[in-house]
């Protein structure tokens, strides 16, 4: 609830619920994509994937020693 809704799998219903919520409450809206980009600013950069894809390679090459 702090950057997403979440729904069951295959639930129209659900999903109808949620965007008709997100249709009546601006706010609700905002902190939504505000705390989304803060989320993604915080965490998901081309530097810090290019280090946990090394670290997987890396421990890709011990196993195989």
């Amino acid at each position: 609830g702090n950057t997403a809704l979440l729904v069951p799998p295959r639930s129209p219903e659900a999903i109808a619920d949620r965007i008709e919520l997100l249709m009546h409450d601006p706010a609700l809206r905002q902190r939504l994509a505000e705390n989304g980009r803060s989320l993604v600013r915080d965490h998901f950069s081309w530097n810090r994937y290019a280090r946990d894809m090394l670290s997987v390679f890396e421990q890709v090459m011990a196993s195989r020693s």
